[in-house]
């Protein structure tokens, strides 16, 4: 009798120690699926935060000023959470495309200055030194011209365009014949360069003039591009099929500025 309490007692036992195994078991399923279902909606929500700091381009009439604000945000992105050793994330790629329409950033001019080209088809696919060419523009233009204006000065020159290429305008005949109204153009060119950087035109070395007006008009393409108006191409949108962040915008000009 002693024996078979004994067995029903370590039965007892060890069924009990079951028991407490298989609910220590469930309790530790059910914590480890709470904090995955957690770490879920957290991860959801900084994606969906993410994306929203995109969404608002995803859409037409995206004007240049915007565009250049979301470049400075994917070079910065793709420096800080992509382009580092052990790649967190895919880096952003952002394609602009002008179709075809180049010209129309560009002043309409018949001078024989090296228009270098600020506005571009922008495609960061393997890196982003495109876009740091416009979103660097002050830099760009130094580099290009070895002329240090400040943007202030060259936004002055850019509104004066016409009259700092006014004089190039003329014939030959005008010029040699000191004609009045080519006279006018110059003075008038002498008398804006002069406000903006303390010193007539006429006073510049001959490549002082040249990087001048190197300047002035790569300065005015980077205005015309903040006032043009381009349209987000949704279909080519692109997602990571891992981690769900938007990895690709794609931007059209649709031909119109402010």
């Amino acid at each position: 009798m002693e024996n078979a309490t004994k067995a029903l007692l370590i039965a007892a036992g060890v069924f009990f120690g079951m028991m407490v195994l298989t609910a220590s078991v469930f309790i530790y399923t059910q914590i480890v699926d709470y904090y995955r279902n957690e770490q879920d909606v957290i991860k959801s929500e900084q994606v969906a935060k993410f994306n929203n700091e995109y969404d608002s381009y995803i859409r037409k009439d995206v004007r240049g000023n915007e565009i250049l604000s979301l470049i400075n945000k994917i070079v910065d992105y793709n420096k800080r959470e992509a382009d580092v050793e052990g790649i967190r994330f895919e880096r952003m790629i952002i394609e602009i495309k002008l179709d075809g329409k180049k010209s129309e950033f560009k002043y309409p001019r018949k001078y024989d200055v090296d228009n270098k080209d600020i506005i571009m088809d922008f495609n960061n696919s393997n890196s982003d030194r495109d876009l740091d060419k416009i979103s660097n523009v002050m830099q760009t233009i130094k580099n290009n011209t070895g002329m240090n204006y400040t943007e202030s000065q060259l936004q002055r020159f850019a509104t004066e365009i016409s009259n700092i290429f006014a004089p190039d305008d003329f014939s030959n005949s005008d010029i040699k014949n000191s004609s009045p109204s080519w006279v006018a153009a110059c003075k008038k060119r002498n008398s804006v360069v002069e406000n903006i950087i303390g010193t007539k035109y006429d006073n510049l070395s001959a490549n002082d003039k040249l990087k001048l007006r190197e300047a002035t008009l790569e300065y005015y393409q980077y205005q015309r591009f903040k006032r043009a108006h381009f349209d987000c191409e949704t279909t080519k949108v692109e997602y990571n099929q891992g981690t769900g962040r938007i990895v690709k915008l794609v931007f059209k000009f649709n031909g119109k500025f402010e």
